[in-house]
């Protein structure tokens, strides 16, 4: 399934006080300010694929206070189109942050809708209906009262969650969306993998195809910038790029992860063959396999149930799973061979 990671992310800060009647908390300054409180200025996105069951996502946000308030902000708001499994939030110096449930987010929308009138409040009403139709998940992060959010700080806010079951690291597709500010984009190999088929397509707003490119080549002009290291990749996105960009890749294993497995199928695919060949008369007279290994002949019945009960056991000792899944069923072969020679 194809997974776009680029979050559509706004800012909505104001601070709120509780009364007592209440169901939710009520603004007591400006009740809704887009981007105008606070300001997003780096976001960076972090891929790392473990193994084929486990990928770890990652996402920083740079944000940076613009408030008048002298009491600053307690509350930041990040909009994602799709839900974080698993989802942990923490602040700048490694404190985990509070998230608040859906349910209070939705009542806090429309409490503010009601208060609400023009644009702001079509703003909230269409917001509301993308949450209930969940296309839009609308994260309410919650600041301790010692870290409150004042003019002028920084902060970086970091997501940490895990990937979707249908997620894996082969055939990736990554679309990327500019925005106003610097974006970034870390993917990090699984151990003793590497990197192949890395193609980047940029299209045009007619959804044609304007230019593609293979490998890791940088290019004047070209509105990514790539930077790669022996394990991962960083892809720097220009701000205010107009175009779609989308990167496909995917992983192959390292020579070591896979000369024991092919080394053996070789040696069972050999040995189940040679048992094939003795075992036709054609065979054993054209090649004078039969005087050549005497032996072999006699001891066929062995043979046989020695190479089909190596081929069950030997997918057992390949460590990487995704190694073994992939190789399980030739090591079917053998077997199914050394079954024809000892009956035939």
């Amino acid at each position: 399934m194809q997974l776009y990671l680029v979050k559509l992310c706004i800012t909505i800060t104001f601070n709120l006080e509780m009364k007592a009647n209440d169901p939710v908390p009520s603004p007591t300054s400006n009740p809704l300010t887009f981007g105008k409180e606070i300001e997003m200025i780096r976001q960076r996105f972090f891929i790392e694929y473990r193994s084929s069951s486990e990928t770890q996502h990652s996402e920083e946000y740079t944000f940076m206070c613009k408030t008048i308030n002298p009491k600053g902000i307690d509350n930041i708001f990040i909009k994602s189109p799709k839900l974080l499994p698993n989802l942990k939030i923490y602040d700048s110096d490694g404190s985990e942050l509070a998230l608040v449930t859906n349910k209070l987010t939705k009542a806090l929308i429309k409490n503010l809708s009601k208060k609400s009138s023009g644009t702001i409040k079509n703003e909230l009403d269409d917001l509301l209906k993308q949450m209930s139709d969940k296309k839009i998940f609308l994260l309410w992060i919650k600041l301790p009262s010692n870290r409150r959010f004042f003019q002028n700080e920084t902060r970086v806010i970091k997501l940490e969650y895990d990937a979707t079951q249908s997620e894996t690291h082969r055939k990736r597709v990554l679309e990327f969306h500019s925005a106003p500010h610097e974006t970034f984009y870390t993917i990090k190999s699984p151990s003793d993998y590497r990197f192949f088929g890395e193609k980047m397509i940029i299209y045009n707003p007619d959804g044609t195809t304007k230019e593609q490119k293979n490998g890791w080549k940088n290019k004047k002009g070209d509105p990514y910038y790539f930077n790669k290291g022996p394990n991962y990749v960083s892809i720097r996105i220009s701000p205010n790029t107009p175009e779609k960009i989308v990167f496909n890749y995917s992983f192959l294993p390292t020579t070591k992860l896979v000369v024991f497995p092919l080394f053996t199928l070789a040696l069972l695919f050999t040995a189940s063959i040679l048992l094939l060949l003795l075992q036709s008369h054609t065979a054993c007279t054209r090649f004078n396999l039969c005087t050549i290994a005497p032996p072999i002949v006699a001891k066929h019945l062995e043979l046989g149930i020695g190479i089909i009960g190596a081929a069950l056991v030997v997918p057992g000792l390949i460590q990487n799973q995704d190694v073994r899944t992939d190789l399980n069923l030739f090591y079917i072969g053998p077997i199914i061979l050394s079954v024809i020679g000892i009956f035939l």
